[in-house]
């Protein structure tokens, strides 16, 4: 008889440590939830164990202790960062911030400064280490790793964002606010880490030998840095559905980390001391983009495929995947509630379930033109549920765009990297900028002059949903061992339920 599914610790681990994670979440506003999770998941675990390895009780018992203790363990890791992190003694009203200036945005017209390594006093009580968001009106620009010195109106985040602890606040590692529009902005010189340091180098090698949008569209794509980009290119993007090409990821680290174990297996280096210089690179590589959930979720799948290639083992990457977030979740639990974390991992995980049902599905299309495709709308599937949770609607241009723009900014990505690495080597070299100038002149022109907002549909649909959604997926992927009947008809059952419920949600009828 056919196993339902095979049983994967590796799989399984991280999951049920994120629900514990989720459990504290969902107990800010429900105690009742908590307990519920708190005792039926591990059991619920252990019966499908059970059943699936059809072994016996005591091993049954063993490992649903098991699934207990991390599910706990998820549950007061994130207790216990949370309390810390709104216990301690906060500002509020005029103060005086010294900060390390990090970048800026700009939403629904304001400009927001992001400053780390605050120092905020208010007269009396000084509070050191801390990062604030202060908006203001302000045009003064300033350098990556200035420190700046001025006054603000100082509220701690959570009592701004909604007057309660705020796990956005959390997630962000924003614990301050601040509002200014009258003070004189002072630069006390500079302290950039290493990191912010090379990068703020490379940025300047792309502004020196291109257009000013341009630079700002290079220096996003090559190190997801948007501070610099306009408005109305940030939300075409985002309207086309292909903001995600601003977040660095896989195809970013998984090009450098080729480009140098080629390399060094070309010299014929030790391939032990290759793997340590490739992880070393590539690890460095995300310190410049700021350590963000994708690119270090790239790092580590990265690094395991390699390791599993020196020793002759075949890589799963489903094991891959989630042994990765288990890590990210286990050094800093909050990624969990942070939607670049979340939209980064739905996408992988569904492109490693989803690619063999689709590629199925399009059997009769060449093989090369098959993988990509089936790669592309597996991401698009995974993803689309909690992008319509984060933002609030959905884009049907998204997966036509995707599956033009993918390719050609992969190129692009390549050719700028090639050309910005070159030119930040030989100074006499900035002429090879000139042609991914020229490229993504192109490409910001064709998002800035369309209005891709035509193209979007509001959409509420919150985390619940996406729950029900996911399981159409799972059933539908690999994962599962179903008649395909049984697949038919639970993808359609969830599909229907999220598709009814989101416009009740929508119309403001539930």
């Amino acid at each position: 008889m056919k196993r339902l599914m095979n049983f994967r610790p590796a799989v399984l681990i991280p999951i049920v440590y994120g629900i514990g994670i989720s459990a504290f979440v969902l107990g800010l506003k429900s105690f009742n939830i908590v307990a519920i999770i708190l005792v039926f998941t591990p059991v619920l675990t252990g019966a499908i164990y059970a059943f699936v390895k059809k072994k016996s009780l005591s091993l049954t018992l063993v490992w649903t202790i098991v699934f207990q203790l991390i599910l706990v363990f998820g549950f007061f890791n994130f207790k216990l960062r949370y309390d810390i992190f709104f216990s301690e003694k906060t500002v509020e009203g005029e103060c005086l911030v010294k900060a390390v200036y990090e970048g800026e945005s700009e939403s629904n017209g304001v400009r927001y400064l992001n400053f780390a390594k605050a120092e905020i006093s208010d007269g009396e009580t000084a509070i050191k280490g801390q990062k604030i968001t202060v908006s203001t009106t302000a045009e003064e620009k300033f350098e990556y790793g200035n420190v700046i010195s001025f006054y603000a109106d100082v509220s701690p985040a959570a009592k701004t964002y909604n007057g309660s602890r705020d796990l956005y606040a959390f997630s962000s590692g924003v614990r301050y606010t601040g509002k200014t529009d009258f003070s004189e902005f002072t630069v006390n010189g500079n302290r950039p880490d290493i990191f912010g340091s090379v990068r703020r180098k490379l940025e300047n090698v792309v502004k020196s030998g291109t257009d000013e949008k341009n630079a700002a569209f290079i220096n996003a794509m090559i190190f997801g840095d948007k501070t610099e980009l306009s408005a109305s290119v940030l939300t075409g993007m985002k309207n086309a559905g292909v903001a995600h090409l601003f977040a660095v990821s896989g195809l970013h680290v998984g090009f450098i980390t080729a480009m140098v174990y080629v390399l060094l297996k070309k010299i014929r280096v030790n391939r032990w001391i290759s793997f340590a210089v490739t992880c070393a690179v590539s690890f460095f590589y995300c310190g410049i983009c700021g350590f963000s959930p994708s690119s270090v979720r790239a790092f580590i799948m990265t690094a395991f495929f390699l390791l599993h290639r020196i020793v002759g083992v075949k890589y799963d990457m489903l094991n891959g995947v989630f042994l990765s977030a288990g890590i990210l979740l286990l050094i800093k639990p909050e990624y969990l509630i942070s939607y670049g974390f979340v939209l980064s991992y739905a996408a992988v995980i569904s492109i490693t379930v989803m690619v063999g049902p689709i590629s199925r599905l399009l059997g009769f299309l060449p093989l090369s033109v098959r993988n990509s495709v089936s790669a592309v709308l597996a991401a698009q599937i995974g993803t689309l549920p909690f992008s319509v949770a984060f933002f609030g609607y959905v884009s049907w241009i998204s997966a036509y765009l995707n599956f033009i723009v993918i390719p050609l900014v992969s190129v692009l990505f390549v050719i700028s990297l090639s050309s910005v690495a070159v030119s930040a080597i030989l100074p006499f070299a900035k002429i090879f900028m000139f042609i991914p100038n020229i490229l993504v002149g192109a490409a910001n022109k064709f998002v800035s002059e369309i209005d891709f907002s035509f193209f979007t549909t509001p959409l509420a649909a919150g985390g619940f949903l996406a729950l029900i959604y996911c399981a159409g997926i799972l059933a539908a992927s690999d994962l599962f061992n179903l008649k395909f009947s049984v697949k038919a008809s639970v993808c359609s059952v969830a599909l229907v339920l999220y598709v009814v419920f989101s416009q009740l949600f929508t119309f403001g009828i539930l």
